[in-house]
């Protein structure tokens, strides 16, 4: 979708009153350690990352004030090469979004079926730097 509204979507966070817009500069992010151990030695429901195909992502939108949905920042939380790789400390990530109202997120993931993700589908954010 291109266009936001609260009760379309679940996974937002309002920046101030919702009615300020902000420059959103960076953020600081983690993994959770159920996607991490989950991506790494599976958990029962995801399967271990062990082709250079499989990968786990968060996706940063934008949301502008006019509802209009944005280009989103691409975070890579988990991969595979020769070896699982997964981030298990703060990082920081430089968004440079202007004149925003919301950030949405949605995670993407190699592990899904059906049903969608098998992976789970958390994250740990701190640290939102705005102005």
């Amino acid at each position: 979708p291109t266009a936001f509204t609260e009760t379309g979507f679940s996974n937002w966070i309002k920046l101030g009153d919702g009615n300020t817009n902000y420059t959103v500069t960076s953020i600081s992010y983690t993994n959770s350690p159920w996607a991490y151990y989950g991506c790494k030695e599976g958990d029962g429901f995801a399967t271990p990352f062990n082709s250079p195909s499989d990968y786990l992502r968060l996706l940063v939108f934008p949301v502008y004030a006019s509802g209009n949905i944005g280009s989103p920042v691409v975070i890579e939380l988990a991969w595979f090469t020769n070896v699982f790789k997964g981030i298990n400390e703060w990082t920081t990530e430089e968004l440079g979004f202007s004149n925003v109202r919301y950030l949405l997120f949605q995670m993407r993931s190699s592990d899904s079926g059906q049903y969608g993700m098998n992976t789970a589908a958390y994250f740990c954010l701190n640290n939102i730097v705005m102005q």
